[in-house]
């Protein structure tokens, strides 16, 4: 993976400190999951490098998102709502890495 330059980590970072989670990412909705996903992770992902086309499966077997290299599933990322605590879904996660054979949660 290329090496992060510092201004787009700055980006990402102000980017993010925009985010109002009351309001862009709750905001009366049912569930936020999809507003994490698109407004925190997907930029974040991308950030460390990860292709969204290439890198990146989405709602394989349930899974939020399946990244890969050179097309090989290597980690799993589940979204959770914003007012959830994710220790809550291990269970859940360790499903999914048992499905897949996929060792990284």
């Amino acid at each position: 993976m290329a090496k992060i330059k510092l201004s787009e980590i700055k980006k990402f970072l102000k980017q993010i400190s925009l985010i109002k989670p009351d309001k862009d990412i709750v905001g009366g909705r049912r569930g936020s999951e999809e507003n994490v996903k698109i407004k925190f992770l997907l930029p974040l992902l991308e950030l460390l490098g990860y292709d969204r086309i290439k890198d990146m499966g989405f709602e394989m077997l349930n899974i939020d998102v399946a990244l890969s290299i050179n097309y090989k599933p290597v980690l799993i990322v589940e979204c959770k709502s914003w007012d959830v605590l994710i220790t809550d879904y291990l269970h859940q996660c360790l499903e999914y890495s048992l499905k897949t054979r996929i060792p990284n949660i």
